[in-house]
C-alpha cells in the first residue's frame, strides 16, 4: 500500500487538484497503519472462522456476480463496461459496488451500490465477488474476509505489484487472479492464475469503410503519466492531418487539463481537444480515425492500454511509443516512434504509402484484435471460471 500512496501523491502533486491533494494527505496519515495491517495478514486469516459474516445464499436463478471497482461507470475505463455488457448477454446477473462516483460518468448498465459493502452483499446475494485492481482487493480485504464467497481479481497495469499480489494470495477465498499477458516480472503458475488480455467491446469497436484518412486520434484519462503534450507537439508538426484528443475527466487531472489546453493554444491550437466524450461517440471517432497515436511517459507499467486494442479492432493504425511491451502488444500491426519528431516522420511516411500497404497494415490490426482482444475471445474463460466457482447448481441458459 505504501507504494500506491506514494504514486497517488505524485499524481496529486503534479495535477494540482485540491481534492486529490487532500485525499493523498489522508491516505498518507493512514499509510503506516495499513502497512502494519499488511504485516498482520496472518492474524486476519486466523480470525476468519469467528468473524465470518452471515451471508445468505443466492436465490435460484442465473449466476449472480457483484463487481467491486473504483468509480464505475467512468468513461476512461471502457474495459469494465465491455466486461459487464458481454456477461449480461450471457444471462449473468450483475450489480456493481463502487468506492466513489465517477467524475466523467458513462452509461451504467446495471444497478450501482455505494456505502457499505456488507449491506450490498446482504441485499444482492452474489455467488461471486469480482474485483477490478489489486489495490481495491487489498483495500477491502477486511470486508471480503468476512464473506463466505469466492473472489476473483482482474489485474491492470497501473497498480500491478508483485509484493501486493503475494500478500493477497494468502487469502484462500481469492480463487483467481487474471493477469495481463507478460506483465508480471516472474512467471506464475497454478490454478489461481490465469492470463486475460485487454477486452474490446465489439458493439462499438469494429471496422467501417467510411474513414477519415487524415484523422489522428488519442483517447484516455487526463493523467500526468500519459505524456499528452507529445500529441500536441506532433500535431503542430504535421498540419496535413487533423488531430483530436479525447480526454476523460478524473480526480487528478485538473492541472494537466489546463496545461494541455495552454500548450495547445501556444502552438496555434493544432489539436481539437474534447472532454468526456460519450461511449457511442468515442466508438465512432475510433472507427473513423486513420491513425491512433498513443503517448506514454514510462512512469508506470505499460500493461495493455485498452484504447490500443480498440483501435486495432477498428482497423485504425496504431502508432506507439517504442518499447518492448508496446511491441509485444501490437506486434507487426503497429508502427513505433521514439520521440515527437520520430512520430511526425512516421505520419509523413504513412501519407506516402500506397493504398494496398495501408490496407494490409489495417488488416493486421483487425486480425490481431480478433484473435486476442475481442470480448467473444477473452470473456468465455472468465465466465467458465465463475460457473465452476459457484457453490450452487445453476439453471441452464438458452
Amino acid at each position: 500500500m505504501i507504494h500506491l500512496v506514494r504514486r497517488y501523491f505524485e499524481f496529486a502533486r503534479e495535477s494540482g487538484h485540491v481534492s486529490a491533494a487532500r485525499t493523498a494527505g489522508r491516505w498518507l496519515q493512514h499509510a503506516w497503519a495499513r502497512h502494519r495491517r499488511s504485516i498482520a495478514t496472518g492474524a486476519l486469516l486466523s480470525r476468519r472462522s469467528r468473524s465470518r459474516a452471515a451471508t445468505a445464499p443466492a436465490p435460484p436463478g442465473p449466476l449472480r456476480v457483484l463487481i467491486l471497482c473504483h468509480d464505475y461507470p467512468q468513461l476512461s475505463e471502457s474495459y469494465i463496461h465491455a466486461e459487464i455488457r458481454w456477461m449480461l448477454l450471457q444471462g449473468v446477473a450483475i450489480e456493481v459496488f463502487v468506492t466513489r462516483p465517477p467524475l466523467a460518468p458513462g452509461e451504467a448498465m446495471v444497478p450501482i451500490h455505494k456505502g457499505s459493502l456488507e449491506d450490498c452483499v446482504a441485499s444482492f446475494h452474489p455467488d461471486i465477488i469480482h474485483v477490478h485492481w489489486l489495490s481495491k482487493a487489498w483495500d477491502y480485504a477486511d470486508q471480503l474476509n468476512r464473506f463466505d464467497l469466492p473472489v476473483t481479481i482482474r489485474c491492470h497495469g497501473f497498480d500491478h505489484s508483485e509484493s501486493l499480489m503475494q500478500r493477497l494470495l494468502r487469502f484462500e477465498w481469492i480463487k483467481r487472479l487474471y493477469l495481463l499477458p507478460g506483465l508480471e516480472s516472474i512467471p506464475h503458475t497454478g490454478s489461481r492464475f490465469a492470463s486475460q488480455a485487454a477486452t474490446v467491446d465489439t458493439s462499438r469497436y469494429y471496422p467501417q469503410n467510411d474513414r477519415d484518412p487524415r484523422l489522428v486520434l488519442r483517447a484516455g484519462a487526463c493523467l500526468p503519466t500519459k505524456d499528452l503534450e507529445l500529441f500536441v507537439d506532433v500535431a503542430a508538426m504535421r498540419t496535413e492531418y487533423r488531430f483530436v484528443l479525447a480526454l476523460a475527466t478524473n480526480h487528478a487531472g485538473a492541472k494537466i487539463a489546463r496545461s494541455i489546453c495552454a500548450h495547445n493554444e501556444a502552438l496555434g491550437a493544432p489539436v481539437n481537444i474534447r472532454f468526456d466524450v460519450p461511449y457511442d461517440e468515442m466508438g465512432r471517432l475510433m472507427r473513423q480515425a486513420s491513425v491512433y497515436l498513443h503517448t506514454f511517459g514510462y512512469r508506470q507499467p505499460f500493461g495493455q492500454p485498452i484504447s490500443i486494442a480498440e483501435a486495432m479492432a477498428c482497423g485504425t493504425i496504431v502508432l506507439l511509443r517504442d518499447s518492448e511491451r508496446a511491441r509485444a502488444y501490437a506486434g507487426d500491426a503497429g508502427l513505433y516512434y521514439r520521440d515527437a519528431a520520430d512520430a511526425s516522420a512516421r505520419l509523413l511516411e504513412l501519407l506516402e504509402l500506397d493504398v494496398a500497404s495501408v490496407a494490409d497494415l489495417r488488416e493486421r490490426g483487425v486480425e490481431r484484435a480478433r484473435l486476442q482482444h475481442l470480448d467473444d475471445v477473452t470473456m468465455p474463460a472468465l465466465l467458465a471460471d465463475w460457473r465452476t466457482l459457484c457453490a450452487r447448481p445453476l439453471e441452464a441458459t438458452a
